[in-house]
């Protein structure tokens, strides 16, 4: 029984200090700067796969969170396309979703 408890205690402790350690979660504001080396990775239609945050310096960038089952979200989608052909170079759009490839892929078929 000592054992038990001894194991439970040093496991508790384990994962105290674990979730200590974890750096402080800051609440974004508006105008907020992302870190330049931030990267953003499994990009589609893009000239690789990852990209940083720096990749689109001097650009307005536009994280755009949506999801196949969201209406909202994917009714949006052909407004995001006007801006980007509207203000071209001098921003970034950037759809971001949890919903894999191929769900995509067969959402916009």
């Amino acid at each position: 029984m000592k054992n038990r408890f001894l194991v439970v205690f040093i496991a508790q402790v384990v994962i105290a200090q674990a979730l200590f350690a974890q750096s402080k979660i800051t609440k974004l504001i508006k105008n907020d700067i992302v870190p330049a080396e931030m990267s953003i990775g499994k990009l589609m239609n893009y000239k690789s796969k990852t990209a940083k945050f720096s990749d689109f310096r001097g650009k307005l960038v536009i994280l755009d969170f949506w999801n196949t089952h969201c209406s909202p979200c994917v009714k949006e989608l052909p407004g995001m396309d006007s801006l980007q052909k509207e203000f071209g170079r001098k921003i970034a759009i950037i759809p971001v979703t949890r919903n894999e490839l191929p769900e995509i892929q067969s959402y916009f078929k």
